[in-house]
């Protein structure tokens, strides 16, 4: 059910809300600039790899954006090894300037 937000006058700021995604991938490093700020604050951006199978049985593998804010993550997404099993849980997000979609990481962690 879509509530519209009558202080804001806008149907994005709906009252009932869900935007939680759950993903396990292989830690890759992005090549070029890992840091960089934003009206939220300075994030380091990294991916996560994941190998699957497209519609037409093809092997794929998708890089999928993930931006971290919180120190404690940078912190220790950081000490991880490139090629690491990665659990994260974050919100998906488009960046206000380019529209870029990313996952905005709120835990992150080993994945067995």
């Amino acid at each position: 059910m879509m509530t519209y937000h009558k202080e804001k006058g806008d149907a994005c700021m709906a009252a009932e809300h869900v935007n939680t995604v759950e993903l396990v991938g292989v830690l890759h490093f992005v090549k070029g600039k890992q840091y960089d700020e934003n009206r939220g604050g300075r994030y380091y951006r990294f991916s996560l790899r994941q190998d699957s199978v497209d519609v037409r049985g093809n092997s794929r593998c998708d890089y999928i954006v993930v931006r971290a804010f919180d120190q404690e993550l940078k912190d220790w997404i950081q000490q991880q090894q490139e090629g690491t099993l990665i659990r994260l849980t974050g919100e998906i997000r488009s960046s206000v300037g380019s529209g870029a979609m990313y996952v905005l990481a709120t835990t992150l962690e080993q994945a067995q």
